[in-house]
């Protein structure tokens, strides 16, 4: 995280009293969440009757070019030839009583129903590039198709059985040489290897030993008390860089 300077610290204490966190922000080339924090940590205070939304309304000469370009660009262009946001440009084009701008002239407006609404489709449309019934496309995988999908981080293997139905290769390797896998148990691998789907370096293991295995309460007393501490830690030193 950037480091504040002396110069940095100066310009927040003359802009905070009178100025919001975005416009400080901006000065500072920073995030307004930043400028936030900073100021608490200093225990800056706005001026006597500041008002937060103030630099939000827009001038007569804002509001001309407001009425006379809105329905030449996009919102989001007139926000930036404005460099104002695009909550306060909606907030007064409601007050001024504008419709939606250029981006939105073709929306369905509430309500509006559809012509096609429950009509089908007119014989022929579509021609040659309507899918027939019963069509399969080129890109779709046959049975006994090996995919490898990533779960918690961790590869595995799975195979089509049918179409739309695809499981674990490891478990079905576990149920063709060893049997059915009872409830409440998986299929795990002795070299951590998830990929390595030979019956040999496969065990069985129940759900609760498994997460034994997979948590903190596998490793001794001191080392899971050096685990927590490492943590809190790691924490702290967030916040402080948050603050500072």
């Amino acid at each position: 995280m950037r480091s504040w300077s002396k110069k940095d610290l100066e310009t927040l204490k003359r802009l905070y009293p009178d100025h919001s966190y975005k416009f400080i922000a901006a000065k500072l080339n920073r995030e307004p969440g930043t400028i936030k924090a900073k100021a608490s940590a200093l225990k800056l205070k706005h001026a006597p009757g500041y008002n937060r939304m103030a630099h939000l309304a827009l001038s007569s000469k804002e509001v001309d070019f407001l009425k006379k370009n809105y329905f030449k660009y996009p919102t989001p262009v007139i926000c930036k030839m404005m460099g104002r946001g695009e909550s306060t440009i909606q907030s007064y084009r409601r007050k001024l009583g504008l419709p939606l701008g250029k981006e939105n002239a073709g929306r369905f407006k509430k309500g509006s129903v559809p012509w096609t609404k429950g009509k089908k489709m007119p014989p022929g449309w579509g021609g040659t590039t309507r899918f027939k019934k019963g069509h399969v496309p080129k890109n779709v995988k046959t049975d006994g198709h090996v995919s490898i999908r990533r779960s918690k981080g961790r590869p595995y293997a799975w195979t089509r059985i049918s179409q739309n139905y695809w499981r674990e290769l490891h478990r079905i390797v576990w149920e063709q040489t060893m049997g059915p896998i009872p409830r409440g148990y998986n299929v795990q691998f002795k070299d951590r290897n998830s990929l390595n789907c030979e019956p040999s370096n496969l065990y069985l293991i129940n759900r609760h030993n498994q997460m034994q295995q997979n948590t903190i309460h596998r490793y001794d007393p001191e080392l899971k008390a050096l685990i927590r501490l490492a943590a809190k830690l790691k924490r702290k030193l967030a916040s402080y860089e948050e603050q500072n």
